[in-house]
């Protein structure tokens, strides 16, 4: 169902922007769309813009209207961890990077079980999947035919600081990095030289426990403000400086 009577929808203000306090799909600001402008953050996305968007169904790919933006305050966030691979040289050319998402937004996948070629020949069993339910081996769709190979997604704790976040690579784990959600950056790797930082992480993951539930509680995860993008016709777009494929549900 579409549009503004939707079940769980409220009325768009003036501006086209709908808040809603169900849980929705989103990204943190930060978050890189492919425009035809370049690429700007989500949270600067406006009514009107016009983002980079792919059919499902034909494969066609064109810049489409953006027609309703989505603020959310306080989600928790997933990081996806991946790899860039070079659709030329079949190697992975950027190492690896995490995506910061909310669990349930969708992502477009195939498996690498299914081989590379046949991945880009669309010739595997792809379709949509939510960023929690990513795994290993999974290949998430890129605009420029190259793909992101997953490494696993994780949640996001909080930190003592204001708009910082602790995430492990794969779980359970006794590593990690402090992610800074004000520039979607990774702020600090565990693995990096000895600091007062390192110390402070190490007793962190010491007090968590390895052998715990590995998902943060509803007081220990990281939530922050949200947005996400309702686009014309594909429903579809583009995150990240590789240009990952998502759709827009949620915003339909």
């Amino acid at each position: 169902m579409k549009g503004e009577n939707a079940p769980g929808k409220t009325k768009a203000d003036e501006n086209g922007v709908i808040s809603r306090n169900q849980e929705p799909p989103c990204f943190p600001a930060g978050t890189l769309v492919h425009t035809d402008k370049g690429l700007v953050p989500i949270q600067d996305i406006q009514v009107g813009d016009r983002v980079l968007s792919k059919c499902e169904f034909t494969g066609e790919q064109a810049y489409k209207r953006v027609f309703r933006t989505f603020l959310h305050m306080d989600k928790s966030i997933f990081a996806v961890w991946g790899s860039s691979y070079n659709k030329v040289l079949n190697l992975r050319d950027r190492g690896i990077f995490p995506i910061f998402t909310t669990g349930n937004h969708p992502f477009w996948v195939g498996r690498l079980k299914d081989g590379i070629k046949e991945f880009r020949r669309g010739k595997v069993n792809i379709g949509w999947r939510a960023a929690v339910e990513l795994d290993i081996g999974d290949l998430v769709s890129t605009q420029n035919s190259d793909f992101f190979s997953v490494f696993g997604s994780v949640p996001l704790f909080k930190w003592g600081e204001s708009g910082i976040a602790w995430g492990g690579m794969f779980l359970p784990t006794e590593s990690g990095f402090l992610f800074d959600l004000r520039n979607n950056k990774i702020r600090y790797d565990l693995l990096g030289e000895d600091s007062d930082v390192k110390n402070e992480m190490i007793e962190f993951v010491s007090d968590l426990g390895v052998e715990r539930d590995p998902y943060p509680t509803n007081e220990e995860a990281f939530c922050c403000t949200v947005y996400n993008l309702e686009v014309e016709d594909f429903h579809t777009y583009f995150v990240g400086e590789i240009g990952v494929w998502v759709h827009n549900k949620g915003g339909e």
